[in-house]
């Protein structure tokens, strides 16, 4: 069953699962935007704008940047090496896992 929390930016509720190293959520992403940053919460996953295109890579290493410095803000024990891209490698739909974190 999922866990839900409070997105203090938006008022909206992201969903998210504990899993055995963490937790994970899903991300919606708009790549070619004119900044790159976290949008808020929309039908319970995180929306991210992000400026490379999808190519070779690029906008997924912006969106684990763009995560890191969204959640080290009120997080302190959140590292770069504990956020990953589980699934949607090459979808505009990824589950992100954040590692060492059980609650968000």
């Amino acid at each position: 069953m999922p866990s839900i929390n409070y997105d203090r930016n938006t008022g909206m509720n992201l969903n998210y699962v504990k899993t055995a190293d963490g937790v994970s959520f899903t991300v919606r992403v708009i790549p070619r935007a004119s900044v790159s940053e976290v949008c808020g919460v929309m039908d319970g996953n995180l929306k991210v704008k992000l400026t490379p295109a999808p190519v070779d890579g690029k906008a997924n290493k912006e969106l684990l940047e763009v995560l890191y410095d969204y959640f080290s803000k009120t997080i302190s024990s959140v590292k770069k090496k504990d956020i990953k891209i589980l699934k949607g490698m090459t979808s505009k739909t990824k589950t992100i896992e954040i590692a060492r974190v059980f609650e968000l």
